[in-house]
């Protein structure tokens, strides 16, 4: 994404690393401001499977059957355990 004030990369694993590298670089080279977040959505997703899972084992639902904020209730209670 490109703002005013320089070049902010926020990088979900999609992308080859050496692409975004070469980006960056040749974009500080030419005296922008670089900011490169690495990997920000995997504890996310892990989050989400590790509860689903145990959701589905204990009570035979799913993150379907609950609801969004049911879900999230259920996520902040297992992450406070």
């Amino acid at each position: 994404m490109l703002s005013s004030d320089g070049i902010h990369v926020v990088c979900d694993g999609v992308l080859p690393l050496a692409y975004i590298r070469r980006y960056l670089y040749r974009n500080r080279m030419l005296g922008k401001t670089v900011l490169f977040v690495p990997g920000y959505d995997h504890a996310g997703i892990s989050t989400q499977s590790v509860v689903e899972k145990r959701l589905y084992k204990t009570s035979g639902k799913t993150r379907h059957d609950l609801g969004r904020e049911a879900f999230l209730e259920t996520v902040m209670e297992w992450k406070n355990e």
